[in-house]
């Protein structure tokens, strides 16, 4: 989101995983494989207070673009929000990003309520993306790196963006640390 806010654009961050009364407590993912079978009956449950309450933030914020951070254990949660997004508004765009759809971008496309996929960091990509959803010059979508999308029925994956240098320090130096 700073990456967004810093190249103009108005950026709000809604956790889905903490109900609004409870957004001062941490998300501890550990609970949701602790009783998969809560999140199983919730994915089911099309009432389930939490899609109420994305619906009404999505009814209050309009946007014309929803990101959303996929972990694989929360991948289920991630579909049903694009499907909520698109009953919000069919023309509102949903990006995914983060572990998930890196791994597992064409499957992730093949989900008609995802529009956009985009691969490793995405802090520039999702600047650029962005720029050419706003300008709706889509031809230039070919050039962003790191983003994979639908285009025509056909799934395309651009090439990959470079790894940032101090990142990559980052994740040597936490290996040998972990090591």
């Amino acid at each position: 989101a700073s990456s967004l806010v810093k190249s103009g654009f108005t950026c709000k961050i809604y956790n889905a995983e903490t109900p609004q009364e409870k957004l001062s407590e941490s998300v501890d993912n550990k609970l949701l494989l602790a009783r998969p079978q809560d999140y199983i009956n919730a994915l089911r449950d099309d009432y389930h207070m939490v899609w109420k309450e994305v619906m009404a933030t999505l009814q209050r914020s309009k946007p014309d673009v929803v990101g959303i951070s996929v972990i694989t254990p929360t991948y289920g949660s991630a579909l049903k929000i694009s499907q909520i997004v698109k009953e919000y508004n069919k023309d509102c765009r949903v990006i995914c990003g983060g572990p998930h759809p890196t791994v597992e971008a064409e499957r992730v496309l093949e989900e008609k309520t995802v529009d956009f996929v985009i691969r490793g960091e995405g802090e520039n990509t999702i600047v650029e993306l962005c720029k050419v959803i706003e300008s709706k010059y889509y031809e230039d979508l070919s050039k962003i790196k790191g983003l994979s999308y639908r285009g025509e029925g056909v799934i395309f994956h651009n090439q990959p963006k470079e790894l940032a240098k101090n990142i990559l320090k980052i994740y040597i130096y936490l290996f040998f640390i972990s090591g």
